[in-house]
C-alpha cells in the first residue's frame, strides 16, 4: 500500500517536471525495497562502551547494505595474570597460592596448601605414673609453641612376686604377704594362732 502511494506521488511529480524531487523519491523507494528483501550484512561500527575483564561492552552494528543500526553486547575480555601471593599454612590452618588479575585485582586462581600439623617435642614437666597416681607426658610444638599434655593412667599394684610367710604360733598370729614389685606395698593375709597343745 505504501509503495503504491509512493509510485503515485512519483508520477505526479514527474508530470509537473520536478526531476530532482523525483530522483530523491526514487532513491528512497529503492532503499525501502532493498531493506525489505535483502539479508543484513552486519559490520561493527562505533564502540559505545569498551568491554573489560569484569563487564561486557556495548557496540553499534551497521548493515553494509541498508545502513540499519542496532546495539549489541560484546564479550568480556579475559583476565590478565598478574601478582602471585602466597599465604603460608600454619599447624592448624591451610594456606593458599593466589594469582590476581593485573587489571581488576580479582583472584583468578587459587591453590590450597594443606595445614602442616603440629611438630611435637618433649619438654620438662613430664613425670611417670605410679601404682596409684597418674603421670603426664608434656610436649611443645616447635612451630607454634602450643603445649600438649598426655595423661598416663596409674599403673596399679603388681603383686605377682613370691609369697612370704611368717608362721603362726600359739601366742601370735602368722602372716602371708606379697610385696608390689614397683612400690613394695605389702598385701597381707593373717594366719590364725595355732591351737595350744594339751
Amino acid at each position: 500500500m505504501l509503495l503504491s502511494y509512493c509510485y503515485l506521488m512519483c508520477y505526479n511529480v514527474y508530470m509537473k517536471g520536478k526531476t530532482a524531487i523525483l530522483i530523491l523519491i526514487l532513491v528512497f523507494l529503492l532503499s525501502l525495497s532493498s531493506c525489505s528483501q535483502h539479508v543484513h550484512e552486519w559490520t561493527l561500527g562505533t564502540i559505545i562502551r569498551e568491554a573489560t575483564c569484569t563487564e561486557t561492552g556495548l557496540a553499534m552494528q551497521v548493515c553494509a547494505v541498508c545502513g540499519e543500526m542496532h546495539e549489541i553486547e560484546t564479550e568480556k575480555r579475559p583476565h590478565v595474570e598478574g601478582q602471585t601471593t602466597t599465604i603460608s599454612p600454619t599447624c592448624t590452618e591451610p594456606g593458599a597460592v593466589n594469582v590476581t588479575c593485573l587489571i581488576c585485582w580479582q583472584v583468578i586462581s587459587s591453590t590450597t596448601l594443606p595445614a602442616l600439623g603440629h611438630d611435637w617435642w618433649p619438654v620438662e614437666g613430664s613425670y611417670e605414673p605410679t601404682c596409684e597416681h597418674e603421670g603426664h607426658d608434656c610436649y611443645s610444638c616447635s612451630r607454634c609453641n602450643e603445649i600438649r599434655i598426655d595423661v598416663l593412667p596409674a599403673l596399679g599394684h603388681d603383686f605377682s612376686g613370691p609369697v612370704e610367710r611368717i608362721d603362726p604360733t600359739e601366742i601370735e598370729n602368722g602372716m602371708e604377704f606379697t610385696r608390689c614389685k614397683r612400690c613394695s606395698l605389702a598385701q597381707c593375709v593373717i594366719l590364725p594362732k595355732t591351737a595350744i597343745a594339751e
